[in-house]
């Protein structure tokens, strides 16, 4: 995943503020600079996470997992740890899968329902992953389904929960705009600007559904 400085996010995020402002200067030296870095930092990894929510798969950048173990059971269906930073599935895909998964059902939905349904749950030709728990309430990828007894993973992709690690964050760079809007929105709403939030969270969704 690529690696964007907080100090250049955050000069952004000023210049889009002050871009779309019409009664405040957020350029000019005042006696709240600091407090307005503070709130936008503040809000840079929830901007972030916000985006990668909810834009579409291929403008994503996924993190590598490695689960320690593969359980599979004698029906063929199986599940595997979830990281703890887990956020959203990019890539799942078992080594005799005729095709990657890259969203995982939700937890109690019908389609969930039907993965219990030998007959019609999912397949390596049309296979079906489901977001679950284990035993001890820990999530899990349970997935449905393989032809062996000891299936191994070719891909497991994902996204992370963002955080700023010391003085940078991590997303794909083509949501840059988006993020840098985002967060200038939430920033506005810490302010009591809602007006002035609504229009630059459109102009982050903008940034990423023109691509869909």
């Amino acid at each position: 995943m690529t690696t964007h400085a907080v100090a250049d996010l955050i000069r952004d995020i000023r210049i889009t503020l002050d871009e779309n402002s019409v009664q405040n200067e957020y350029l000019a030296v005042a006696d709240d600079n600091m407090e307005l870095d503070d709130i936008i930092r503040s809000k840079l990894s929830d901007a972030v996470r916000s985006v990668e929510e909810a834009a579409p798969l291929w403008m994503l950048e996924g993190k590598p997992h490695v689960p320690s173990v593969v359980n599979t059971n004698s029906d063929g269906s199986g599940d595997v740890s979830l990281p703890a930073d887990f956020l959203r599935l990019v890539s799942f895909l078992l080594d005799d899968w005729s095709v990657e998964v890259n969203f995982m059902v939700e937890y109690g939905s019908d389609e969930a329902m039907k993965q219990k349904n030998k007959y019609i749950r999912g397949n390596p030709k049309r296979p079906i992953c489901v977001s679950s728990f284990d035993a001890t309430g820990a999530r899990v990828l349970e997935f449905y389904s393989t032809t062996k007894a000891n299936a191994a993973i070719s891909k497991f992709l994902y996204v992370p929960i963002p955080v700023i690690d010391g003085d940078s964050i991590s997303f794909s760079t083509i949501l840059y705009k988006s993020v840098v809007n985002m967060c200038a929105g939430l920033t506005e709403i810490a302010r009591g600007n809602q007006a002035a939030a609504d229009v630059l969270f459109k102009i982050a969704e903008s940034y990423y559904r023109a691509n869909e």
